[in-house]
């Protein structure tokens, strides 16, 4: 596991701190931890380097954040010598380890007529499929973070090649992060999960949950603009304005389940679901960590709500009811104007992110046709 002397972004260990409160975060990694800081400076946290990481101790009370799931296992062990709540140890392998914590959905699912108990099958490093759920299906790695690889196959004679392919994925993962960590090589087919049909959303929504003395609140629900061909995500609208609440409500008192089966004691956490035809709810999967894609400044947005203020006590309950949004843009979005990328009708007060050297780099860009081709997003509140 990645050292906790710091030396990589994996071993990015960064404290803040408040009066009597500190938080000691983990990682940043995809992210930058740039940006949770930055939702903690707000607040009038101040910021300790990594070599000051045991100043911690002389805090009254400290949560622990891992931003990233390769770096959990120094978080855990942070957090038990400083004797600070979190989650177990095995906790964190069952949700990092995806066909672990399908077993334990469907466990809870079974007998349950507002959850969909989803089949699968789980393949070890090299080994072939030998008995696929029905077709179609969703093939992803089973432990990596975020959509890569993730691809929808619909018959079985497609089956075999795109495991390779994925394989090939993350052998050249692992390529890009040798001496950081081990990328797993493992593989997860899944059933699709059927969608119903609703205006304006592809019927897949989050839970942000907030979890403090073992006790799980929902802080907001975030809905996702879906690519129809590749799954990857395009948007999040927080809140979810589309889902009808029954939903919300199904997968809110699975999800307090599944965090209590957990043993979670402490964390902010995510939860996606997908409702079906039979107006059940589905998990897609969930992490024992802060989301990322700037879900938690949108969160911010459309309640006022700091999370990781909240983490340590703070407001809890929406100062505001907002929309606000995040998506990621194609070519068709952008114009070139005196050699520099501009996006056209930018609402008022609105973010906009625009990665010209990625642009640049890539000629043929298509738009966000994957996790690692989403360079341009525009944020803000509707």
């Amino acid at each position: 596991m990645p050292r906790l002397d710091g030396g990589s972004y994996t071993t990015q260990i960064t404290y803040l701190y408040r009066m009597k409160q500190a938080i000691a975060l983990f990682g940043g990694g995809r992210w930058g931890k740039e940006y949770v800081a930055e939702m903690i400076r707000v607040t009038g946290a101040e910021l300790i380097w990594p070599e000051d990481w045991q100043q911690a101790k002389a805090f009254e009370q400290v949560a622990v954040i891992a931003l990233d799931e390769y770096i959990a296992e120094d978080a855990l062990a942070v957090a038990e010598k400083l004797g600070v709540p979190f989650y177990p140890a095995e906790s964190h392998f069952i949700t990092f380890h995806k066909h672990r914590l399908r077993e334990l959905w469907n466990q809870l699912a079974e007998g349950n007529p507002n959850l969909m108990s989803v089949p699968f099958e789980w393949l070890p490093t090299g080994a072939p499929s030998v008995s696929p759920p029905p077709f179609p299906v969703i093939i992803k790695p089973d432990a990596y973070s975020g959509s890569v690889g993730v691809r929808l196959i619909r018959e079985l004679g497609q089956l075999a090649a795109a495991i390779d392919t994925l394989r090939q994925t993350l052998a050249a993962e692992q390529a890009m992060y040798i001496g950081d960590f081990t990328v797993c090589q493992e593989v997860l087919i899944e059933q699709a999960i059927p969608r119903k049909p609703m205006p304006n959303c592809a019927s897949e929504f989050t839970l942000h949950m907030l979890s403090r003395g073992g006790q799980h609140r929902l802080l907001v629900t975030a809905e996702k603009q879906i690519d129809p061909n590749t799954y990857i995500e395009v948007g999040h609208t927080v809140p979810a304005v589309s889902i009808p609440q029954e939903f919300i409500a199904m997968a809110e008192v699975a999800t307090r389940q599944m965090l209590a089966l957990l043993g979670v004691q402490q964390c902010i956490s995510n939860w996606e679901f997908i409702v079906t035809p039979d107006n059940q709810v589905a998990m897609i999967e969930g992490q024992l960590r802060p989301s990322g894609d700037n879900l938690m400044k949108l969160i911010q947005l459309a309640t006022g709500i700091n999370p990781f203020a909240a983490l340590l006590g703070g407001e809890v309950n929406a100062k505001h009811h907002k929309t606000a949004c995040i998506k990621w843009l194609g070519p068709e979005d952008l114009l070139l104007v005196d050699g520099k990328y501009t996006i056209p009708n930018l609402p008022n007060g609105w973010e906009a992110t625009i990665d010209e050297a990625a642009l640049r780099a890539n000629p043929d860009w298509a738009g966000p046709i994957d996790w690692y081709n989403r360079h341009v997003a525009v944020m803000g509140v509707l």
